[in-house]
């Protein structure tokens, strides 16, 4: 509003015209059209929502955005509503909202913000706190949230005005704020003490004493937790109750090696060996956190075991290829010979023995040659599992599969008169039957369904050969044929 402070001088009604003007170009029409954002409370267990006029008598929106104009008598500073609220403790939630066309492109502003005023007739009775500022950069802007955990309302009221916070004395403010609505939830007053009924849950001991952790109580009226009711009993624990529980010997804290302390609820020898107060590894530090072969109180090694575990690996090379473990010869498995096999290597760290499946053996260490391969199409899994020296287990597993060899097909007789059979015999070789299939170049009575997929891994068909012919067996791993020869009969004249 520079504009208006600039022209000064003029006669009132010049800058009252250039004021409508200046507000009709910052706030246009269209702010009338803005919707109007539903009020977010509910009514339930006691509270009650008052909700304000959404129409009034601010002349550019016809809302009732709430202003702080001291001079411009026609905007509203606040908005009053007819309502029935028992005097009481409340808490006091509200609902803000700013909602025009173009309003995030506006400059900053920081003042809307509004309250309550709570009334009994004329009586002003209380006021609640404020809403916070709304943000700048959105059309419509919104906010709800507590203001007043606990409001004492001293009378009844029967008014309920929303009152723009910034006094009227503040000129030239456009900081508008629409009261949306509020929710007074009534705060519970306790009439009595509340007195246990009854114990479900007692925590361990611990110092002679337990401690309630779970009760049910019971009150003269529906009032809310109760959890700081202290509630102990004493109590007495197997470490300090002068009684040889376990039968060793000894009795209670500290002569009996079961005791960790007196509030000790057992006085078994079996601990670990990471609270039993010995130094079992005999490195200097006595149990965790010190001993740093201790990963907790309940580990029962106290050596290095945790800082230095077990491991073993496996490797896989072809059988005949050179080089020492984690540098191979490269070879690849996958395409052995039917005369070849592999050779296996293990490597362990930290470990007493290892057993494998494939050699025998306790050699944390080595290589195994001439290890049984799997067959084509099939896979076997090599397993090394080692002790590690304090006892873990550990263990590498490798899984070699060879793929399908090629399938075969021949015949009994390659050259053959017209007219004589031949027996025709195939393999898929470990090929899956159904992807592969049989055909012939000429009609020579191939059954039809050998074209579509075998049913089985091999086959034999007897046929009467008339003309050369091709017999061809095609699987995803590779083909093979044979050829038969069909020869011209000869008759003797």
């Amino acid at each position: 509003m520079h504009s208006l402070r600039i022209m000064k001088t003029y006669s009132f009604n010049l800058t009252h015209a250039l004021f409508v003007l200046a507000c009709a170009f910052l706030i246009p029409f269209a702010d009338a059209a803005a919707a109007v954002p539903n009020c977010p409370f509910t009514a339930s267990n006691g509270a009650i929502v008052v909700e304000f006029p959404q129409s009034g008598a601010e002349p550019m929106t016809g809302k009732n955005r709430l202003v702080a104009y001291s001079w411009a008598s026609h905007w509203p500073k606040h908005v009053d509503t007819a309502a029935t609220i028992p005097a009481g403790e409340y808490t006091v939630s509200l609902y803000a909202y700013d909602s025009y066309a173009g309003r995030s492109s506006r400059y900053a502003q920081t003042k809307e913000q509004y309250h309550l005023q709570f009334f009994n007739g004329n009586t002003r009775i209380a006021a609640s706190q404020s809403t916070p500022d709304l943000r700048d950069d959105k059309d419509t802007a919104t906010w709800r949230g507590v203001v007043n955990t606990t409001l004492n309302l001293s009378q009844d009221v029967t008014t309920v005005r929303a009152a723009h916070t910034y006094p009227t004395n503040q000129p030239s403010s456009s900081h508008s704020v629409n009261a949306g609505c509020a929710l007074l939830e009534p705060v519970i007053q306790c009439v009595g003490d509340p007195y246990i009924a009854e114990v479900l849950a007692w925590s361990s001991c611990s110092g002679g004493l337990q401690i309630a952790t779970n009760v049910r109580y019971e009150t003269p009226t529906d009032c809310r937790d109760y959890d700081d009711v202290p509630t102990v009993r004493s109590c007495v624990t197997q470490c300090s109750d002068g009684i040889d529980n376990d039968g060793d010997g000894t009795t209670d804290y500290p002569n009996d090696a079961g005791c960790t302390n007196a509030d000790d609820d057992d006085e078994s020898d079996d601990v670990p060996a990471c609270r039993d107060g010995l130094d079992n590894d005999g490195d200097g530090a006595v149990d965790y956190p010190d001993d740093p072969g201790c990963s907790s109180r309940n580990d029962d090694t106290e050596d290095s075991e945790n800082t230095n575990p077990p491991t073993v690996t496996l490797e896989v090379a072809r059988d005949g290829g050179t080089g020492t473990f984690g540098a191979r010869s490269g070879d690849d498995i996958d395409n052995l010979g039917s005369t070849e096999q592999i050779r296996l290597y293990w490597d362990s760290t930290n470990t007493a023995s290892c057993s494998k499946t494939f050699v025998a053996g306790a050699a944390v260490d080595g290589v195994a040659n001439s290890v049984t391969e799997p067959e084509h199409g099939a896979t076997i899994n090599y397993v090394v599992s080692c002790i590690g020296v304090h006892g873990a287990r550990v263990s590498d597993t490798l899984s070699v599969t060879k793929p399908p060899s090629g399938p075969t097909i021949s015949a009994n007789d390659n050259s053959v008169h017209v007219g004589d059979t031949v027996t025709i015999e195939w393999n898929t070789s470990g090929a899956d039957p159904a992807s592969c299939t049989v055909t012939e170049t000429s009609n020579s009575g191939l059954s039809a369904a050998y074209a579509s997929g075998l049913s089985v891994g091999s086959g034999v068909e007897v046929l009467t050969i008339n003309e050369d012919t091709v017999y061809t067996i095609t699987c995803p791993v590779g083909a093979a044929d044979t050829k038969v020869f069909a020869l011209p009969k000869v008759y003797e004249s």
